[in-house]
């Protein structure tokens, strides 16, 4: 392994990197859309694989929170279960201390600015927040909340 590529190193460190997110501000809109208070209403669960893990999103709120550049952050208001192969049971079952059961500070919702029907899935894991896509439709409600 000492002749690794440092092309090949600086590829993967680029892979990992993050947009840099700020506050929402009243100016802040997808399609249009003004967001800074708005939440979905996921009326559906569903649960992703994005690898050797998975993530269960729960039916319910997910408030529009921050952004970068290319999206705005919702983030659940009900904590995303997630586990890996390697995990023995799933956490809500069996309460939150449970090996195989992840909290994760911020999780939740990831929209394009461009369009509603655009989303992926966000969670912050080391080395910062990661999305992931969501390969089918997702049933949703834009709600205002002001």
């Amino acid at each position: 392994m000492k002749n690794t590529p440092a092309a090949l190193v600086a590829l993967l460190l680029v892979g990992c990197a993050e947009l840099p997110t700020t506050s929402l501000t009243r100016q802040s809109t997808i399609g249009g859309d003004p967001v800074f208070f708005t939440a979905i209403r996921l009326n559906k669960a569903f649960r992703i694989w994005p690898g050797l893990w998975s993530a269960k999103f729960p039916e319910g709120l997910y408030v529009a929170k921050f952004e970068d550049k290319e999206g705005i952050y919702f983030e659940s208001m009900i904590p995303i279960l997630d586990r890996s192969v390697c995990s023995y049971c799933d956490g809500s079952k069996f309460g939150r201390n449970t090996p195989g059961y992840h909290n994760h500070p911020r999780e939740g919702l990831y929209v394009s600015k461009q369009s509603w029907s655009r989303f992926r899935a966000y969670i912050d894991q080391m080395p910062g927040l990661n999305k992931y896509d969501i390969p089918f439709p997702i049933d949703f409600t834009v709600i205002k909340l002001d």
